[in-house]
């Protein structure tokens, strides 16, 4: 199926690997967070009859904490380390982290498609570039998770 959401993965794990802080700043951080959301999105949209199997066959959620699914906690910890953030600032990247995520997850879980993961992506690596600062990172993973769902 071209319109996949596993066909965009990639591209997505791919943003923003060049920038300003930690591992390639806030663009790489909110891809890397928005791939875990699509794939985990992806998983449970095919847990229903794999291979025949009618009680469903996905899997990928043992050992998962359901208060992070997707580990934003530990993104954030290293972001904050990449910028080199007290920790009053590493509770604020995690929060907007955690808000980000799970604007990510309405939107694919509305709309699971890969123009989705697309739309998504475009938006990281238009607002979260090169973000140097903690009063910069927070301004732009706030500005993508409102742009994301200003849509829907």
């Amino acid at each position: 199926m071209s319109n996949d959401i596993r066909a965009r993965l990639t591209g997505v794990h791919a943003i923003g690997r060049v920038g300003g802080g930690g591992r390639g700043g806030a663009a790489a951080t909110l891809g890397t967070l928005a791939g875990r959301v699509a794939g985990q999105i992806a998983d449970a949209l095919d847990m229903a009859g794999r291979d025949g199997d009618p009680q469903g066959g996905g899997g990928g959620h043992a050992g998962v904490l359901p208060a992070d699914l997707y580990g934003v906690d530990r993104e954030a910890e290293a972001l904050a380390g990449g910028l080199g953030a007290s920790p009053a600032d590493t509770v604020r990247l995690a929060a907007a982290l955690h808000a980000f995520t799970e604007e990510c997850a309405a939107e694919l879980a509305a709309r699971p498609a890969a123009f989705t993961v697309e739309r998504i992506a475009g938006i990281v690596t238009r607002v979260a570039g090169s973000a140097p600062t903690v009063p910069e990172t927070l301004a732009a993973i706030e500005q993508a998770t409102r742009a994301i769902g200003r849509d829907r």
